[in-house]
């Protein structure tokens, strides 16, 4: 798989992958999209926001600030729908995306009791406490140094 923007990824949820069941609009799925992929962003480098010769072997020896291969490491506010994600990427960041996604679709259907909605699926606090134990993986799951020979 090449890299595919986050808003395409998002979309496919809502197109394919479950096309019924979510309350949700895709501006919504797509913002959960870009949260997880930030919090992706604040522990490894997203390779489409690297420079080209990021990937190449260079020097290490300046760890003053976040950096890969000594390249400085960009914000993570450069993460947006337009973002490119390889697919270990996205394997990594997919399955916050979908507890977040789910979380959200949980207090849409939360909200709406007092009009008569029959709520179906986990509760908002549920789903919360699988983010939290995801997003405490994650900064293993996304690190990476690259291997110096001496």
């Amino acid at each position: 798989m090449e890299s595919i923007s986050i808003n395409l990824l998002a979309e496919s949820l809502l197109t394919k992958e479950r096309p019924l069941g979510i309350v949700l609009d895709a501006p919504v799925v797509i913002q959960q999209a870009v949260n997880a992929a930030r919090f992706y962003a604040t522990f490894g480098a997203i390779e489409s926001k690297l420079p080209a010769d990021a990937l190449l072997g260079t020097d290490l020896s300046d760890a003053s600030s976040p950096c890969f291969n000594s390249l400085p490491v960009p914000p993570t506010d450069w993460v947006d729908s337009s973002t490119k994600l390889s697919q270990h990427e996205w394997g990594i960041i997919k399955p916050l995306f979908m507890l977040y996604v789910e979380r959200e679709n949980a207090i849409y259907l939360e909200a709406s009791r007092n009009l008569g909605v029959d709520v179906y699926g986990r509760t908002t606090s549920e789903i919360q406490n699988d983010i939290v134990q995801y997003e405490q993986i994650m900064p293993s799951l996304a690190f990476f140094q690259p291997i110096i020979s001496i």
